[in-house]
C-alpha cells in the first residue's frame, strides 16, 4: 500500500487543533514520551496504538487511512 500521507503527521495536526502536546498525548495514552515520538516520525504506527491515539483525541484517525484508499 503506498500511502501519500504520513500518520504522524495527521497526528500532530490534530494535537496541534487541540492545542495539546506529545506529552499530554503520551501521559493520555499510557506510553513513554520518547518511544511515541519515535513512533510519529515513522510513515505507520500499530493499529493498537493507532486506536489509543483516537480514542485519546476523541478522533477517528482510522478514516484518515480509509480516505487514502480513496483517492
Amino acid at each position: 500500500m503506498k500511502s501519500k500521507g504520513h500518520i504522524g503527521e495527521e497526528i500532530r495536526k490534530h494535537l496541534s487543533k487541540q492545542k495539546r502536546s506529545i506529552m499530554w498525548l503520551a501521559e493520555e495514552i499510557g506510553c513513554d514520551q520518547s518511544n511515541l515520538t519515535k513512533q510519529l516520525n515513522k510513515p505507520f504506527i500499530h493499529t493498537k496504538l493507532l486506536y489509543s491515539i483516537s480514542e485519546a483525541l476523541e478522533v477517528d484517525l482510522f478514516a484518515y487511512y480509509s480516505q487514502q484508499l480513496k483517492e
